[in-house]
């Protein structure tokens, strides 16, 4: 029995370099996302923001010139404290918003990315 791939009408199962430049614009976007929505001289998570930011532009960046799998869980690591780290760290407002949107964004990206060598497969 054939499966359908319904992501193929999309172009999602194959990987795009537009899906590089998201990443990169997200990573600059989580950079900047402190100085847009202001912080209060919470260290630690300008320090781990800027840190994710980079990572998150630098696997964008490398996936232009060769795609693997290993940059897409970095990514998703990435993504995955955006979301946790306004509760980890204890910090609200705006900035809890802007980080929480960007990690989803950032870890669904990563998570289309880890799918599509599987849905070549099918």
């Amino acid at each position: 029995m054939a499966t359908l791939n319904r992501m193929e009408p999309l172009g999602l199962s194959e990987h795009r370099s537009w899906e590089d430049f998201a990443a990169i614009a997200l990573g600059a976007l989580i950079v900047v996302s402190p100085f847009i929505a202001g912080f209060e001289g919470m260290t630690v998570m300008l320090v781990t923001t800027l840190v994710a930011g980079a990572l998150v532009m630098a696997v964008g960046l490398m996936e232009l010139a060769a795609h693997r799998i290993s940059e897409e869980a970095v990514a998703l690591i990435c993504g995955l404290w955006m979301i946790a780290s306004p509760y980890v760290l204890g910090y609200s407002g705006d900035l809890r918003a802007w980080h929480m949107g960007l990690g989803v964004l950032v870890a669904l990206l990563a998570l289309l990315e880890l799918w599509q060598p599987h849905a070549r497969k099918a």
